[in-house]
This record gives structure tokens, sequence and C-alpha cells, in this order.
């Protein structure tokens, strides 16, 4: 099977480099994608991954809103998508620095757009682990893609779970 080469989008600056994961991809590309951080080369209308720090978050549910509103409706038609937050689920809850926003309001909003449109969202500890995550997560999307398209059935064996 051949490594995949993962696409990051040319907006993101403080992103992943994916250098600790050169036995999973053949490299790396910067271009400009329509919806996410992170895709796939070939698979830039199928794949996507949106990340954000909490600080990021807070400020695009509290102070974006249409923005982020319009970002969920759009990562929702890609076939494999999801939402990596750097950051724990009691920095969400942890009132913030930065804004009088109340905490029950981003994590409110956060879910409903995950149950309105159907975005797996992920919080990761940091930002090595969650980096960790997105090489798994694209990774893995392309191996299954991969197999689906040679005739392949997608199976798991021994170790997979």
């Amino acid at each position: 099977m051949p490594r995949p080469v993962v696409v990051i989008d040319s907006a993101e600056h403080k992103g992943y480099t994916f250098e600790r994961f050169s036995n999973w991809f053949s490299g790396t590309t910067r271009k400009r994608l329509a919806m996410g951080d992170y895709s796939l080369l070939g698979m830039e209308n199928e794949v996507a991954i949106e990340r954000k720090t909490v600080s990021d978050l807070v400020k695009s549910i509290i102070h974006e809103r249409a923005g982020f509103i319009e970002k969920c409706e759009k990562l929702s038609t890609f076939r494999k998508k999801c939402l990596v937050i750097e950051g724990t689920l009691s920095e969400v809850k942890t009132p913030y620095e930065e804004t009088s926003a109340h905490p029950n309001a981003v994590l409110g909003s956060l879910l409903a757009a995950q149950e309105r449109w159907e975005i797996p969202i992920h919080f990761l500890d940091n930002f090595l682990l969650a980096e960790e995550f997105v090489a798994s997560m694209l990774s893995k999307y392309h191996a299954y893609r991969w197999l689906e398209t040679n005739g392949y059935r997608r199976c798991l064996i021994d170790g997979d779970i």
C-alpha cells in the first residue's frame, strides 16, 4: 500500500508538521484547503480535519459564531471529518481569562454542532498527542480508502482493537 501525502492548509501557521510520522506518510504539502486544516492528497474533497486550541474554539463560538456555523455546515459534507481540540474538556469547562463567555455556552454550542452536523469531536490533552491522533486518523482514512478502492474488504486483524 502506498504511503499518503498529508495536505496542510496554507493558512495553518502553528500546526502539525508530522515529522515524527515519516514511516506513515511519504511527505506533506501545503495548499489552500476548501475546508479543514489537514487532509490527504487526492482526498481533499473527502477528508477534512479541523484543529482548534481551546482559545480558538472559544473565539470561534462566541465571537465568530456565523463563521463557526458555516464551517460546521461545510465540514458535515465530508465523508471523513472530525474536529480536534487541543485541550481537555476540563479546560473548556473552566472560566476563561480572555472573555466573559460562560463555559457552558461554549460546550453547549460544541455539543449542538456535534449533534446537528454529525461531526466527531475529539479532546486531546496537548499539541503532541493531538498531532499523533491526527496522524493516526489520516493514516487510517487512507488505508481504509485504499483497501476499498482496490477491491479489498476492510477488515480488522489481531492487534487492531
